[in-house]
Formats: C-alpha cells, sequence, structure tokens
C-alpha cells in the first residue's frame, strides 16, 4: 500500500480542511515536524481511523476526533486515498458527532464509511468498510499497527509480542492458514475416527447384550468381560443360534396338526342356525300381532278415500282462509304506516331546525385556529427555552468536567514534580551507596596495600641479608670485601636458613605495584563521589584519607536524600489519593502524563475550555431571560400551553362533531321519510290486490263444493284434521309394508331350515376352547422362540461386519492420531505444523533484520529466535531473545534498555518488511510511518539509525517519521511542518515536488 492523499476536514486539531499529497514526497522519505501538541501525530490517527475506523494509539477515541476549533456545524471527516498493484482506493470516512438541528438543538449524526473501488463500485458501511480493506490489505487494525504504523506506545509490541500474537500477524502475512487449516482437518479426521471406533464398540457391546435367550447366557457372559473376546463369541453363538432353529420347525409341526383339529369344530356355524330357528319363531309371532290390526286399518283405509275426494275443496278452502288474514294484516300495516310517517314528517323539521343552529355555531372554528396558530408560536418560544436550559445544564457539567480535569492535570504535575523528586533522591542514594563502596574499597585496598609493603621491606631485608651470608662465605683474610673493598673482616654475616627468592620478591614488588596503582585509582573515584555529593548537598568535601570525616559526610548526605524521598513520596502519595477519587487509574498509564510540556499544554487547553463554557453558559441565559418575556402569562410551561391548544383543538373538534352530526341526523331523517311514504304506498296497491284474490278464491270454492255434494262444513272439519289424516295414511301405509315384508321373510326362511334341527353350543364351545388354548400356547411359545432367532441372527451379522469395520478403523485411527498430536503442537517442543512454518519464516525475517541491527549496533546485538519449550505448556517457536557480543550470552529482549530497544524494534519491522516484499503473499508493504522514538538514542547510534532508514528510499518504500529530534531536519529535506495557531492547526510540506 502507497499513500497518495489525505484530506482532513474539522479532524483533531486542524478546523480547516488540510489535505496533504503524498505524490509530491520526491523520494519516499519525508519528516513530520512541528511542536508539542500541533497535531503530528493526527496524521497517523486519521490515516489509521480512514482504514480501520480507530486512531494509531489506544488513549484516543474516534468520538473525540471532532475539531473543538471548528464550528458546530462542521462535519468532521476524512478522505484517504492510496494504491495497490496499481489499483487506487478511496475511502472516506467520518466519526459519531453532533450538529445543530433545525429545531435549535443538537442532534446526533452516526459514523459514515465509503470504500470506492477501482471499478467504480461502492461499499457503504464501517463494518462492510473495515471487512473489504483487511482483505485488501491482508492485514488487521492489530497487524497494521506492528508492521506498518508504529504509533507511540505500540512501537516495540511486534519485538515482545507471545509466540500466539506474534502467529497471528504472520499468518495473515505470509498466507499459512493452509497449514493451520491442516493441522484442523487432521484433529476433525480422529476425532472422528475415534467417535466412529467408540459407536463401533458401542454397537458391539449393544449388539452383544441384546442377544436373547437363556441358552445365550455363555455368549453375553463373554462378551461382558473388561476385554471382551468378541471373535469367540460369535463362534461360540453359532450351535447356539442352529439349536434355537430346530426347535421353532418342530412348534411349527405342532401348530399346523392343532389348526387343522380346531377347522373341524364350527362353533360359528351352529350359533348362526340357532339364531335363525330363533329368528322364524319371532317372525311369526309378528304376523299373528299384525293380524289384530287388520279391521281397524280397513275402517282407516275407507276414511282416506273420502278425504282424497274432497283434497282440492280443502285447498280453495285455506287459500281463501289465507288470502282473508293477509287483507286484515294489510290493514293494520296501513294504519301503522300513517301513523309512522305523521310522526317522521314532526322530528324532520325538528332535526331541519338542530342542523340550522349548528351551521351557526361551526362560524366560531376561524377563531380558535387563529388562537390555535398563536399558541403553535408560543410552543417554538418554550422549545427554545427547554433547549437553552438543557443546554446550560450541558455547559456547566462542561465546566464542572473541565474544571476537574484541570484539578486533575495540576495534581498530574504535581505527582511528576514529585517523582522527579523522588527519582533525584534515590539517584542520590544510589550514589551514596556508591561512594561508600568506593571509600571501603580504597580503604581496604589501602590498608592492605600498607601490610603489603610492609611485609614487602621485611622480606627484602631478609634477601639482602641472605645475599650477604653467601658473599660472606667467600671472604678471606686480607682479600678485599667485593662490596666495600676493606681487607679486614671482624664480623661477617651468617645465614639463618630463612631464605628468600629473588623472584618471590619481585612477585610480591609486582603486586604492591599494582595494589598502590589501584589504591590511587580508588583514592581519585571515591574522591570524585565524595565531592559530588559534597556539591549536590551544599556540605564542604572530604578526604577519603579521613574515614571519620568521609562517614560524618555520607550519613548527612543520606539523612538529607531520605527526608527528600519521603516527602516525595508523601507527596505522590496524596496526589494518587485525589486521583483516585477524581478518575479512572487506568486512564492515568498514558506515558504523556510524565511529560512536563504536553502537562502544561493540556492544563492550558483546559483553563481555555473552561471560560469558554462559562462565556456559552452566561449567552445562553441572557437568551432564555430576553426569550421569557415574550411568552404570554399562564402559558409559562408546555404542560400549560399543551392544555390550552388540547381545550382549543378539541372545541374545534367538537363544533366539527356537531355540524357533521347534525347532517347526518337530517338526511337520516329525510330517507325514512320518503322510505315510510314509499311502504305505504305499497302496501296500499298490495291490499287492493289481495281482495280482488279473495273474491276469486271463494267463488272457486262455492262451485266446487257443489259439483262434490259437500258443505263447507265438511271441507272445514277434513281441512282442520288434515296434518291427523296424512298421518293416518303413513301408517297405513306402512302396515301394508310390513304384512308384505313379513310374508316374503317367512317363505324364504321356512324353506331355508326345511330338514334342520338346533345345535348344543355348550359341547361345540367346550371343544373349540380347548384347542384354541393349546394353539394359543403354541403359537407364544414359537413367536418367542422366532423373534429370539431372528434377532440373534441380525445381532451377529452386525457383530461381524463390526468387528470387520474395527480391523479396518484402528490402523487409520494410529496413523491419523499421531499425525494430528505432531501437527497440533503436542510434540516435545511444543510447535504446531503452521508454527514451524512460520519459523522458518520468522529466521528469514530475523536475518533480515539482523543485517540492520548489526548496522545500528555496530555489531554488538544479534536477534535469535528461541528454542527452547515455554513452561506451564504455554506455544513455542515464535519468541525473540538478544545475543550480546560484548558477554557472549543471550538474554531476554525485555532487558534492553529503551533506545535498545527502539533499534531492534526498528530492524524488526524493517526485516518483516523486507521478507513480505521477497514473499509476495498477497501483502504489499509500500509504506512504514514511524512515530517517536529517535530521541532515546545517543548520537551514534542516531546516526546509524537514519542511516538504515536513507537506505530503504532505494526500494521505492516510503518512510514517514514524527520526531522532534533536531539532527533528522538536517538529514531528511522533505519536511511536512504541522503548525499551530488561534484557529487551529495547518500543514504545509517543505522541500516538495
Amino acid at each position: 500500500m502507497k499513500p497518495l492523499s489525505l484530506t482532513l476536514n474539522a479532524f483533531g486539531p486542524f478546523s480547516q480542511p488540510q489535505t496533504l499529497d503524498f505524490t509530491r514526497i520526491p523520494d519516499g522519505l519525508f519528516l513530520i515536524c512541528g511542536p508539542t501538541g500541533a497535531g503530528k501525530t493526527t496524521l497517523f490517527d486519521a490515516i489509521c481511523f480512514a482504514l480501520f475506523g480507530v486512531a494509531s494509539g489506544e488513549t484516543r477515541q474516534s468520538e473525540n476526533f471532532k475539531s473543538d476549533y471548528a464550528g458546530p456545524a462542521a462535519m468532521c471527516s476524512v478522505t484517504f486515498s492510496f494504491s495497490l498493484q496499481d489499483k487506487i482506493y478511496q475511502i472516506y470516512r467520518q466519526p459519531k458527532q453532533e450538529k445543530p438541528s433545525r429545531t435549535g438543538g443538537m442532534t446526533t449524526v452516526p459514523a459514515k464509511a465509503e470504500l470506492t473501488l477501482p471499478d467504480g463500485s461502492v461499499i457503504v458501511g464501517a463494518r462492510e468498510t473495515v471487512s473489504a480493506l483487511e482483505g485488501i490489505l491482508h492485514l488487521t487494525c492489530s497487524q497494521f499497527k506492528k508492521v506498518v504504523m508504529l504509533a507511540q506506545g505500540e512501537f516495540q509490541r511486534l519485538l515482545n509480542a507471545k509466540s500466539d500474537e506474534k502467529q497471528e500477524i504472520f499468518r495473515r502475512i505470509f498466507d499459512t492458514q493452509l497449514y493451520s487449516r491442516f493441522s484442523q482437518l487432521l484433529a476433525e479426521e480422529t476425532a472422528q475416527l475415534s467417535g466412529r471406533m467408540e459407536q463401533v464398540q458401542g454397537q458391539l457391546k449393544t449388539a452383544c447384550a441384546s442377544l436373547m435367550g437363556d441358552d445365550m447366557e455363555p455368549v453375553r457372559a463373554l462378551t461382558a468381560l473388561e476385554a471382551p473376546d468378541y471373535r469367540q463369541a460369535l463362534l461360540l453363538a453359532a450351535p447356539i443360534l442352529e439349536e434355537q432353529a430346530q426347535r421353532i420347525e418342530k412348534f411349527k409341526a405342532e401348530l399346523s396338526r392343532l389348526g387343522e383339529q380346531r377347522a373341524k369344530v364350527d362353533l360359528n356355524a351352529a350359533r348362526q342356525l340357532n339364531r335363525q330357528f330363533e329368528e322364524l319363531s319371532a317372525l311369526r309371532e309378528k304376523q299373528r300381532e299384525l293380524k289384530k290390526d287388520a279391521p281397524e286399518m280397513e275402517k282407516l283405509k275407507a276414511t282416506l278415500q273420502r278425504f282424497s275426494q274432497l283434497r282440492e275443496a280443502m285447498g280453495l278452502f285455506r287459500q281463501e282462509q289465507q288470502l282473508s288474514r293477509r287483507a286484515e294484516q294489510l290493514q293494520e300495516r296501513i294504519s301503522a304506516g300513517r301513523q309512522e310517517l305523521s310522526r317522521l314528517e314532526k322530528a324532520h323539521g325538528a332535526i331541519q331546525n338542530a342542523y340550522e343552529t349548528a351551521q351557526k355555531e361551526a362560524l366560531r372554528e376561524n377563531g380558535l385556529q387563529q388562537e390555535l396558530h398563536k399558541l403553535y408560536g408560543v410552543r417554538e418560544l418554550l422549545t427554545r427555552l427547554a433547549q437553552l436550559k438543557e443546554r446550560g445544564v450541558h455547559l456547566e457539567e462542561l465546566a464542572g468536567r473541565h474544571k476537574k480535569r484541570e484539578e486533575i492535570l495540576v495534581l498530574l504535575e504535581s505527582r511528576r514534580t514529585a517523582a522527579q523528586q523522588m527519582a533525584q533522591a534515590d539517584k542520590s542514594l544510589r550514589e551514596l551507596k556508591t561512594a561508600q563502596s568506593a571509600l571501603r574499597d580504597y580503604q581496604a585496598c589501602r590498608s592492605r596495600a600498607i601490610s603489603l609493603q610492609q611485609s614487602h621491606l621485611q622480606h627484602y631485608q631478609a634477601f639482602l641479608m641472605e645475599q650477604s651470608a653467601i658473599l660472606a662465605q667467600e671472604l678471606r683474610e686480607g682479600e678485599p670485601c667485593p662490596v666495600c673493598g676493606a681487607t679486614d673482616h671482624p664480623s661477617p654475616a651468617v645465614f639463618d636458613g630463612q631464605g628468600v627468592s629473588q623472584e618471590s620478591i619481585q612477585r610480591e614488588k609486582k603486586e604492591l605495584q599494582e595494589l598502590l596503582q589501584r589504591s590511587a585509582d580508588l583514592h581519585g573515584r571515591a574522591s570524585g563521589s565524595l565531592l559530588a555529593l559534597a556539591q549536590e548537598f551544599g556540605q564542604p568535601s572530604a578526604d577519603p584519607n579521613r574515614e571519620e570525616e568521609c562517614l560524618n559526610l555520607i550519613a548527612h548526605c543520606r539523612q538529607e536524600a531520605r527526608l527528600s524521598l519521603a516527602e516525595a513520596q508523601r507527596c505522590i502519595d496524596s496526589a494518587a489519593s485525589r486521583l483516585k477519587v477524581l478518575t479512572n487509574p487506568s486512564v492515568l498509564e498514558d506515558p504523556r502524563f510524565s511529560d512536563a510540556e504536553f502537562l502544561a499544554q493540556a492544563l492550558r487547553e483546559s483553563r481555555e475550555k473552561f471560560a469558554a463554557a462559562q462565556e456559552q453558559s452566561k449567552a445562553a441565559e441572557e437568551e432564555r431571560k430576553a426569550l421569557k418575556t415574550q411568552i404570554p402569562s399562564g402559558l409559562d410551561t408546555l404542560e400549560k400551553l399543551q392544555a390550552r391548544q388540547d381545550a382549543c383543538t378539541a372545541q374545534i373538534d367538537a363544533l366539527r362533531r356537531q355540524l357533521e352530526n347534525a347532517g347526518a341526523a337530517l338526511e337520516d331523517s329525510r330517507s325514512k321519510t320518503q322510505r315510510s311514504a314509499a311502504a305505504l304506498q305499497g302496501d296500499c296497491k298490495v291490499l287492493q290486490q289481495t281482495q280482488e284474490q279473495l273474491e276469486e278464491a271463494s267463488a272457486q270454492l262455492e262451485e266446487f263444493l257443489a259439483r262434490a255434494g259437500s258443505t263447507r262444513q265438511e271441507a272445514g272439519a277434513f281441512s282442520e284434521g288434515q296434518e291427523k289424516l296424512l298421518h293416518s295414511q303413513a301408517r297405513l301405509d306402512q302396515y301394508e309394508n310390513a304384512v308384505t315384508q313379513l310374508t316374503a321373510q317367512l317363505g324364504a326362511l321356512t324353506q331355508q331350515l326345511a330338514g334342520k334341527a338346533p345345535q348344543d353350543l355348550q359341547d361345540l364351545s367346550r371343544q373349540a376352547q380347548k384347542l384354541d388354548e393349546q394353539s394359543t400356547a403354541c403359537q407364544q411359545q414359537l413367536l418367542e422362540l422366532n423373534s429370539n432367532w431372528l434377532l440373534n441372527q441380525r445381532n451377529l451379522e452386525q457383530m461381524e461386519n463390526l468387528l470387520q469395520q474395527t480391523q479396518e478403523l484402528y490402523p487409520l485411527y494410529l496413523d491419523y492420531s499421531e499425525l494430528s498430536r505432531v501437527a497440533s503442537g503436542s510434540n516435545e517442543k511444543r510447535i504446531s505444523f503452521e508454527r514451524y512454518v512460520l519459523a522458518s519464516y520468522f529466521d528469514d525475517v530475523i536475518t533480515l533484520a539482523n543485517a540492520r541491527l548489526s548496522q545500528m549496533t555496530n555489531s554488538r546485538y544479534t536477534l535469535r529466535r528461541r528454542e527452547e519449550r515455554e513452561k506451564f505448556g504455554r506455544a513455542s517457536g515464535l519468541d525473540l531473545e538478544i545475543l550480546d557480543s560484548y558477554t557472549g550470552r543471550p538474554r531476554h529482549i525485555n532487558t534492553l534498555s529503551g533506545g535498545e530497544s527502539f533499534k531492534a524494534s526498528l530492524a524488526l519491522a524493517l526485516g518483516l518488511t523486507d521478507m513480505i516484499q521477497m514473499v509476495s503473499g498477497g501483502v504489499r508493504i509500500e509504506t512504514m510511518f514511524i512515530d517517536e522514538g529517535f530521541g532515546s538514542l545517543d548520537p551514534q547510534s542516531l546516526d546509524s539509525a537514519i542511516s538504515t532508514l536513507l537506505s530503504l528510499r532505494s526500494g521505492g518504500r516510503m518512510v514517514g517519521i514524527i520526531s522532534h529530534v533536531p539532527q533528522l531536519r538536517e538529514c531528511i529535506p522533505c519536511q511536512v511542518q504541522v503548525l499551530p495557531g488561534t484557529k487551529g492547526s495547518s500543514i504545509t510540506l517543505i522541500g516538495g515536488l
């Protein structure tokens, strides 16, 4: 990925739109410089926020990105474009923020993200954009911070990351998911094979336990052992199964014999014959009963014949009666209709008057509408008042937060000063120990030198005496002495037997010279330490040879240092106690709170924001007072206003409902009156037609009665008893049908039973019951035997198949289990297959990193991958250690100093990017951003680090550095200057194209 342009709008300290064109950077290496707090790190935040929706460091939150210098209506946003494999991508992202609403308050604008792809298509949504970019870059946000954007506080995390963390980083970079998936597939296949084998063993156990019959008990007992032998069980079960089959055939033959005997005893046929004789007796009894009703039926038959002759007359008679009743009903309806029509006409007049009154009342609606419109204006004033009140509360809370932040910053500054005092006191105590140790070393060395000097003099004198005695042995009287030349030797030296060699004298002399030289050195060292202590605590210096004077000086300095240390600790404890009440302790771990310049700048900003919040609160209060004068009396609350609006609305609705109801009632009355008049007219016409039909029916009835020789009374009697006569006709028909059917049944049944006699059912039943019981018992035994035989045969076949499966699965399971164990990391090295592959890549990364690190440390340090197993079963294989050529021993990476860690981290990051470029595993890292870290380097290390970064330009890589180090400004001509101002910061590119 190579950046092309970055545009900021109302982002961080940049209130106005600012654009940084990366294509104008000539050689790919540029320096971002400017005063503290100007917004240098904000540029990295903007790039990281555009890509992943978060800041480059952990202490900054996306909700705080909106510039405090920008107006409320300005929208905070970032637009970032970059190229990857000759394709251009562009991201637009804005954080969640607030802006003024149309009603005068503030409304929340949700976060927004858009990714424009090279083909012009757009991906919308925060999560969708991050997911797409992770697929494009092949890096997550965490991985991006470790290999591309080395932000404050996160620069050394890749160096110190554990094996698990490095594995997640390298997996995406080197595309080794295939090896992890391979290990997973091995584990899944092993688990499946293990589960299958357990399933087969369970099925074997279940099949054997399911063997039926007491004769199978030896087989079940054989397989119930702790290590069952299923193959031997199959051999034992085969003859038992054959014996069960023979017993089944015997029971089948017996059941067939009993069936043949039972077929000869037909109990049902005997019962059927006896029922037929009983049915014949019942039919004959029924025939006698029917003959008793014959006279009555003959009489009823004659009456029905007369009724049939007068049936037409009865119809005319009923028609006459119906028409007469209908005419009477119509006359009653007409009379009632005339009364109802008169009542409706009177009611219609009253409803007409009510409708006219409602029309007059509806004219009041216009006045109520005007009043309601005025009330809406008052509502806007009350809403604005509520918003101003809420804003005032918010501003007071904001001022309180800024005041609290000011107190926190003052406490932090106090804590920082006390920490410096504590560090100085601790340093002084260490210097005291150093001085005391140097003094003790000097005094011990001086004492030893004096002792050795006295011993040496004694030994030297003894040596000289020994030499004199040797010379004296050669003296002769009259001969001159070779030392003094005298010829007289009155008292020659005598050897006492305690000789000292010249070599031992030389060794003592050399040792004495070394002790004297070391004593002189220690004297200088002790004098320097005592002089430094005396100057630091304002005391006269002391001579190391004067022990009491030195001890008094050290004691005084120690007391002063301890008092200073206790006072600093008290100040820190007091500040920590108050800070614990004011804020979250985790927030105080921010390393910036130890920077005096940062604290001073933050304190100035907090006080400025506190003053601004107070001014805004005062302006809001003045606007509230002005608005209160515009609100009518009695409407000073939304509740009172709402009550008045509801009253007006209710009156308007009541007037409208009154008019609508009156109109509906008038229309309903008119409709009812018209319907009543039409119904009355129709009834009069129907009455006239009914009277005409009645006269015609009466004439037809008289004519028919005259022809039939009957009277109205006889026709009326038949008409009144018509239902009873119809019932009698049905009774007569039923009787005649019963006689006919009974005669036919008697004839058929008599013919069927000719020559037959009833049967003895009890004897036949006893025979049949006995045979049935024998058959049932035999059949139950046969079913049980057959069921057991079929189940046993199926279970034995299943056991045979399962044993065959076990023989096939077990070797396969052993192979997969061993492969899965090794690939998953359950080996003596605790290294998985994927991590083994990654370790190979990591070795190459370390080789490339060491080339850089050797240059920056003058070949002192070499990174090396630890191959020892971690303790407590933790994952291994990707941890680092450092080899120090000065000691020749490896040590943990955490033992490096701040500057050494920076160089090692930089070398590792550069080695990783070089390796990625070589492997090209879908990830192209053409850019690196470094935030601070150079200030911890000594001049020589800084020169080597700068030389290393300058060498990156030859590979076409872009490197951006944030630093305050002046030497970097001299070495890097292309600079992005971030300058603060009263209205926000600005960006200026110097040395660009």
